[in-house]
């Protein structure tokens, strides 16, 4: 039993630690635009792209939004995408870091990571929460019983 509490405990520590580190990191203006020229290339493909909807690539010397009406146009391609690793505003751009987070209402990015620590906490509750119940067949019950 101690063990479940010193498992739940640290997994309540790592979400604190999370908080506690990224707490600071907001989101600039919708549509900001930080203006920075580097990239990562990102290889899509139809088993990642919907990771990467409304976020930004570099074409033809424009930015282009990757959205449902498109992302077809992108599967087995290389695309230089926006990325907040190159972002130099204050904040996160709204082109560094895509529309995302717009999209739901969320510019305190950072206290998003909490949620890394609140699954790792859930993850090892769960581990002593089984519903599942697992049968065996004793061919020889003589193995279990002592004789008096």
């Amino acid at each position: 039993m101690v063990y479940k509490a010193i498992e739940t405990a640290a997994g309540g520590y790592e979400n604190k630690k999370l908080t506690m580190a990224f707490q600071t990191v907001i989101l600039d203006d919708k549509d900001s635009d930080c203006g920075t020229q580097k990239t990562i290339d990102i290889k899509l493909d139809d088993k990642n792209i919907n990771e990467y909807l409304y976020r930004y690539i570099q074409q033809n010397k424009k930015l282009v939004q990757i959205t449902n009406e498109n992302k077809n146009n992108f599967i087995n391609t290389t695309v230089k995408m926006r990325s907040v690793l190159y972002c130099k505003g204050e904040h996160y751009c709204n082109k560094c870091v895509g529309d995302k987070y717009y999209l739901v209402g969320i510019t305190n990015v950072g206290l998003t990571a909490g949620n890394v620590g609140s699954i790792i906490m859930n993850d090892s509750m769960k581990a002593f929460h089984s519903n599942l119940i697992i049968m065996k067949e004793i061919k020889n019950i003589s193995n279990f019983i002592k004789p008096q």
